[in-house]
């Protein structure tokens, strides 16, 4: 969905629709990546519009808080009815973003196979991330390694598959949330 909504700003931008942030608002340092569902998106067949569409996907990608997505998904369902599992997908892919930037996640991907990343940005003291990881995931009862990246960076890789991928990640993304509100 990142690469789709990067592209449809650009067209937007090009089109002077948006304000022209130069080119490094694309490949934002800040911008989080979520590629988990491979099936989110509007399909045709819930919105035949593909203008209305395009409008959708550009609105959901300045989605930057929760009350604002809880809106979006009620006027969905009010403009056009009950969504499809895809349209739940996308906005659930927009919900994690929104928890991983305040988390400081980069990046969120499923292999094929099977592995979830999550790339951390790291803090001043990492052994803290580290422990909260670990406390979470010692409950999850899946196989995970950490891997230093470069950068200071730090990659949580589980091995799940790809059915249990959403509930895993609301599960660790809610007990980080929790652990930093203590």
């Amino acid at each position: 969905m990142d690469l789709y909504t990067r592209i449809v700003q650009g067209v937007v931008r090009e089109r002077n629709l948006l304000p022209d942030e130069g080119p490094s608002t694309l490949l934002s340092h800040d911008d989080v990546t979520i590629r988990i569902f491979h099936q989110a998106g509007i399909p045709y067949d819930y919105l035949p519009d593909p203008h209305l569409r395009l409008n959708l996907y550009r609105r959901l990608s300045f989605i930057d808080n929760r009350e604002d997505l809880n809106r979006f998904r009620s006027e969905l369902v009010d403009r056009f009815g009950a969504f499809p599992q895809g349209v739940e997908s996308l906005l659930q892919t927009v919900d994690f973003r929104i928890k991983a930037q305040h988390l400081g996640i980069r990046s969120v991907k499923l292999s094929d196979g099977g592995l979830l990343h999550i790339d951390f940005r790291l803090s001043d003291n990492p052994t803290i991330l580290i422990s909260e990881l670990r406390a979470i995931m010692e409950h999850v009862g899946c196989d995970y390694r950490f891997i230093n990246l470069k950068h200071d960076d730090l990659r949580l890789s589980i091995n799940i598959g790809a059915e249990e991928v959403g509930c895993l990640l609301e599960y660790l993304l809610s007990g980080l949330e929790e652990k930093r509100a203590q």
